[in-house]
């Protein structure tokens, strides 16, 4: 499974929840606090379930562990974890959103869509793929498989 092929089909699927997130972006959208000054908002929530669903749907024997989600402590008897942010920088998609389609003004903040896999018998990342939308060129992808390297925007990156 962990082959090159594998990793340009979660980079797929990668862009594409950043291409949803950056969408919705442009609509009303709940915030809410998870704690003081810990948000989260519908958009974490949709991206968390639209990366569970086609993630598992991929690699249906992996286990799932996600920031947004409540942990099922069975991931730890499955052979990979995806482990899972759906929006690595909520507070700065908020300020962003507010920018681009609100009344606020200041500089634009990026976020990205951030997802690993991990091998649970050793606990080592073996692939990684982080997207940011909202770079002012179009989306930077960089993303890792061991054995292979990274990859930025899939050209090999040193």
């Amino acid at each position: 499974m962990l082959d090159r092929q594998s990793l340009k089909t979660v980079e797929a699927i990668v862009v594409q929840a950043g291409k949803m997130a950056e969408e919705t972006l442009a609509k009303d959208f709940k915030i809410s606090e998870k704690g003081p000054g810990d948000l989260v908002t519908e958009i974490d929530h949709m991206i968390d379930a639209f990366l569970k669903e086609e993630l598992l749907k991929f690699q249906p024997t992996y286990g799932w562990l996600s920031e947004e989600t409540e942990e099922d402590p069975s991931w730890l008897e499955k052979p990979y974890a995806w482990v899972v942010d759906p929006i690595d920088g909520t507070s700065n998609m908020v300020k962003t959103a507010a920018i681009l389609y609100g009344d606020a003004e200041g500089t634009l903040r990026e976020f990205c869509i951030s997802v690993g896999l991990v091998d649970v018998s050793t606990g080592e990342p073996v692939m990684g793929v982080i997207y940011n939308p909202l770079d002012g060129k179009g989306g930077t992808l960089l993303s890792s498989l061991k054995g292979a390297g990274v990859f930025l925007d899939e050209k090999p990156f040193t």
